[in-house]
């Protein structure tokens, strides 16, 4: 890294560019996380989470050419990413492999590929500690499973994935939560 202040940068950039795209903003999801990718001193965590956020733009975006093999050069990074022996900066620390299977599900559930998706989330979801899988932005990733899972038919689990997101929710106090798992639970009536 070329110094903590890049990398931080590049970080702020990329919430916010998270940000935007829960906002419905896709342009600004789009742009911003271009930009965030061009920053230096970008951590290799940073760089893989940036890059599946990219291939979920672009999958929003309707270019499931770029969505695609950004989802495998995303993929490339997070393994990369992984392995890497060098200093991290202290905000990477829950970059470990059940994020990345979570980042790379919700990612391929985006582009349609549900079964592989549900898969992914389903091991990023088993593989977190006791106090990642109650904390309120793993909720997202549990709607993320619900979906998936409707979209290949287990109509069962996905509304177990619900009540753990609607639980999760509850425990948190979150409203932006709380109004995502209504949104999904919505999406269940026939």
């Amino acid at each position: 890294m070329e110094s903590g202040h890049d990398a931080l940068l590049g970080t702020v950039l990329s919430f916010r560019a998270d940000l935007a795209g829960q906002s419905g903003d896709v342009g600004a999801l789009l742009g911003v996380t271009r930009a965030a990718l061009s920053r230096p001193g970008m951590s290799p965590g940073q760089i893989a989470y940036d890059h599946y956020q990219l291939a979920r733009a672009y999958a929003l975006v309707g270019d499931r050419q770029a969505a695609t093999s950004t989802a495998v050069a995303a993929d490339e990074r997070a393994w990369a990413a992984l392995e890497y022996g060098g200093e991290m900066p202290p905000w990477d620390y829950y970059r470990d492999r059940a994020f990345f299977d979570l980042e790379a599900g919700t990612t391929r559930a985006a582009l349609g590929q549900h079964e592989q998706g549900v898969e992914l989330l389903t091991a990023g979801l088993d593989g977190l500690d006791a106090d990642s899988a109650s904390a309120d932005w793993t909720g997202t990733y549990v709607c993320h499973l619900a979906r998936a899972q409707l979209a290949i038919g287990e109509r069962d689990d996905a509304a177990q994935s619900v009540e753990r997101a609607r639980s999760i929710a509850a425990r948190n106090r979150s409203a932006r939560l709380s109004a995502l798992v209504r949104t999904v639970s919505a999406s269940m009536d026939p």
